[in-house]
């Protein structure tokens, strides 16, 4: 361990406090975060990482290549910011650090709330700090059916001050704060100074084509008639699954010869399956499968080694999220897998960054075209559409475009540019004004694309 630690120990390594996969790589069996941060993590080449990830028994120290795993903290325990402090102390000579967060991440309120506290501390001991949030939410009541909070509550309140606190914490002690969504930045900006903000796509590796759609429908009962919707990702009430489910069933029952098939694919989330609210909804889900079988079919988890079979199989990704707090992820796999999806209108919000616009520009298309209503028929209506196959090759292209600059290659330049950029006080110094790295990488990016 200490022949690990001295030669980790550099001035330009990165250290990356984030949830990790375990030894098997399966990321998805823990939450989001640490199979994104597998994905970028695997993108860098040459740099040095060292990783502080959740343990589950023992703590332990090993190499992936160029990355060290040092599994140190136990989400929830109250000793969580004394062991980071110890293991960081370890490697004084990184400065730069990386935080991947989200909020049910540590493992209990208390602990998020302290984490400002910890990244005044890693300031005053030379640290700069870059944190990728992956979720922004400026009022909880918005996600209450996620997380059985009322709308005007006390508890309602009472969170919603101690989130914005929390913003302004974390704003105040980081270089640099990174989102998903220029929606997702300008919530942010109300809290944190905007010039220490970067948009940053959720990134992807560009799959092949297994050319064995028809090997994967039938093993999926799926035939050749029918129109297969897939909704990918954990099953949570923000994303929308039981009312996709209805539309569905009724879309079936008015029009049978339409063979509208919806595949869910995706299990419980890790973070949320000890709630009473979620596993009454996880209830709730599964009746509305059982009761619609003849249109829904439910696969439950799906591991990484059989995730493009269940894409390919399918005509289209559909998202009818109910509220945007992150950057969808299942959008990044439909991209991976070059799959043509629709979004809610909720989520069209993701149109505002720049390289969507762009690649809706250039096929002349409008954000109309991929998002539909949660009210009324206008699902009903897009999907009837898409089912004569009218539209659904623009829907192709515009996946095909984005592709191309969402790769994880490319994004870990822009990662690279905003973490290894000079802070805003020395900016300020310098006279300098602040340039936002995305941007600038998605101009370099189109010219070479």
């Amino acid at each position: 361990m200490n022949k690990l630690i001295k030669e980790f120990n550099k001035k330009d390594s990165l250290i990356v406090i984030s949830s990790y996969p375990g030894k098997d790589g399966e990321g998805a069996k823990q939450n989001a975060v640490a199979c994104y941060c597998k994905n970028l993590l695997s993108a860098y080449k040459n740099r040095k990482i060292i990783v502080l990830a959740e343990r589950d028994g023992e703590r332990e120290m090993y190499r992936e290549g160029n990355i060290l795993v040092v599994r140190c903290w136990k989400p929830a325990s109250p000793l969580l910011y004394f062991d980071l402090i110890n293991t960081i102390n370890n490697f004084d000579k990184a400065k730069s650090v990386l935080m991947q967060f989200e909020f049910n991440m540590l493992g209990s309120t208390i602990l998020t709330a302290l984490l400002p506290a910890f990244f005044a501390y890693l300031s005053l001991v030379g640290k700069k700090i870059t944190i990728m949030q992956h979720q922004v939410v400026d009022d909880l009541a918005s996600l209450g059916g996620h997380l059985n909070i009322n709308k005007g509550s006390l508890k309602n309140l009472v969170l919603n001050i101690g989130l914005r606190l929390f913003y302004i914490g974390i704003g105040l002690f980081s270089k640099s704060v990174i989102v998903h969504e220029e929606a997702l930045k300008s919530k942010l900006a109300k809290w944190v100074d905007v010039k220490k903000i970067f948009v940053v796509s959720h990134g992807l590796s560009l799959a092949k084509n297994a050319g064995l759609r028809q090997q994967y429908r039938r093993k999926l009962g799926f035939n050749d008639k029918d129109f297969v919707l897939l909704m990918f990702g954990y099953i949570a009430w923000y994303k929308g699954v039981d009312w996709l489910i209805k539309k569905v069933a009724a879309i079936s029952k008015k029009y049978p010869n339409a063979n509208i098939k919806l595949l869910i694919a995706g299990g419980p989330s890790a973070t949320l399956k000890s709630k009473a609210h979620y596993r009454r909804y996880l209830s709730k889900v599964d009746k509305l499968v059982n009761k619609n079988g003849k249109c829904v079919k439910a696969v439950g988890y799906v591991p990484e080694s059989e995730l493009q079979g269940n894409f390919e199989a399918s005509d289209l990704v559909v998202l009818p999220y109910r509220a945007m707090m992150s950057a969808s992820g299942p959008l990044s796999f439909a991209l991976k897998y070059n799959r043509p999806y629709l979004l809610s209108s909720t989520l069209s919000e993701t149109l505002e960054n720049t390289d969507v616009g762009s690649v809706l520009g250039e096929l002349s298309m409008t954000s109309e075209d991929v998002v539909f209503s949660l009210k009324g028929e206008d699902f009903d209506e897009k999907i009837l559409l898409l089912r004569e196959k009218k539209t659904l090759s623009n829907l192709n292209r515009v996946s095909e475009g984005l592709r191309k600059l969402r790769s994880w290659d490319n994004i870990v330049i822009v990662y690279e540019n905003i973490i290894e950029r000079p802070s805003l006080r020395e900016k300020s110094v310098e006279g300098g004004a602040v340039e936002n790295a995305y941007s600038y990488n998605l101009l370099e990016t189109r010219k070479n694309t």
